[in-house]
């Protein structure tokens, strides 16, 4: 039996109960009671084409399944993920030419991310949540220069994020902590917390945002991961990436500090300034860098070695995180700064857990990527 998604979905919010309904595949059914409802243009297509109803079934069928794999604390969640994806769609589609075909885009694209939104990495079970948001633009004219295509006049962010599906007290404030610090990195033009991913989109004005965190290291005290914001203008050819790192302490409920790294009465910034001055300051001394340019810049810019927002901790060492733009432009730093633990362990706290290779691999993520 075939589901018309959009009441399907609007029955989720409300109850874990799956009621079936009927698209008509021709106008000669469309005396069914469902479709006799439909009002939107999604609706109708749906209950007007037996390819896209065939589509939205394996949406509804793969929704469920995932639900069913998930704990009960995070149900609501992936609720509002539907939601915010349901709503995407639409708005998407509306805009592009030939709507049914990015409507089955859609559907197929989001049939395949429910099958893997569940993943176990580093003994522990995640959930992949994903959630877009979307807004008309301010009416301003094109730029001669600018090759803008069908999206232009919306802005759209799409963020995914891990949540631990264990349940428990850790596991909460991992998962509170992680998502408010997901959209608190994006947040264009707003100040204070950002309570909702539709402040984190900010003032409409980029083409695409996309926010994504990826799971460096998950240990049986600490995860490791790394934010990346990712907002593209509606003429720019490249987007601008920023990355923070969020290093998480399980049982101290808290992110981590420099102290629980290393010993406090230790040279660690010494060690760190050390690797700053080797490295990166005379790839940069001399040269106009994201306005890096005066004795004064590069003090300034050591700052970042000594802020753990900018520490990712990997099975390979302590890696210093840059944003571009911000900090420095990777096309002129020299490699990945890494500093190899042997370095570090004369002054490396006893009870500090150094990540283990393999556990989980480096940049495997199945639910991350894509709609």
């Amino acid at each position: 039996m075939k589901r018309l998604w959009a009441l399907l979905f609007l029955t989720l919010l409300s109850s874990a109960t799956v009621h079936a309904v009927t698209p008509s595949a021709a106008p000669a059914h469309a005396a069914n009671p469902s479709c006799a409802k439909a009002v939107t243009r999604l609706d109708k297509a749906i209950c007007a084409s037996p390819e896209l109803a065939a589509a939205n079934d394996k949406v509804a069928a793969a929704f469920k399944g995932a639900l069913a794999q998930a704990p009960a604390e995070l149900a609501d969640g992936m609720r509002a993920d539907q939601s915010a994806w349901l709503r995407n769609a639409a708005v998407d589609c509306n805009v592009r030419k030939g709507y049914n075909d990015c409507l089955l885009g859609y559907f197929a694209a989001r049939t395949e991310k429910l099958a893997h939104l569940m993943e176990p990495l580093g003994g522990r079970n995640f959930l992949w949540r994903m959630t877009w948001v979307s807004a008309k633009d301010k009416p301003a004219p094109v730029p001669e220069d600018c090759d803008v295509d069908d999206t232009w006049g919306f802005s759209t962010l799409f963020a995914t994020w891990p949540q631990l599906a264990s349940g428990g007290a850790e596991a909460k404030a991992f998962n509170l902590a992680l998502e408010a610090a997901a959209r608190n990195f994006n947040h264009p033009g707003v100040k204070g917390p950002i309570a909702t991913w539709t402040q984190a989109l900010g003032k409409p004005d980029q083409s695409v945002t996309t926010v994504r965190v990826e799971l460096n290291y998950v240990g049986k005290k600490m995860i490791d991961a790394t934010i990346e914001s990712n907002p593209t203008g509606h003429c720019d050819t490249y987007p601008t990436a920023s990355y923070r790192a969020f290093n998480w302490l399980l049982a101290e409920q808290r992110e981590m500090e420099a102290k629980d790294i290393f010993i406090p009465t230790s040279d660690w910034r010494k060690i760190l300034e050390k690797a700053f001055r080797e490295v990166v300051a005379p790839s940069i001394e001399g040269n106009d860098i994201g306005g890096v340019d005066t004795a004064a810049d590069l003090k300034a810019l050591l700052k970042i070695f000594d802020n753990p927002h900018n520490w990712q901790l990997d099975p390979d060492g302590l890696s210093i995180v840059y944003s571009e733009g911000k900090d420095l432009s990777h096309a002129d730093i020299p490699g990945d700064i890494t500093i190899p633990w042997d370095e570090l362990k004369s002054i490396l706290q006893p009870t500090f857990e150094i990540p283990e290779a393999g556990d989980p691999p480096t940049g495997v993520i199945k639910g991350a990527a894509g709609l």
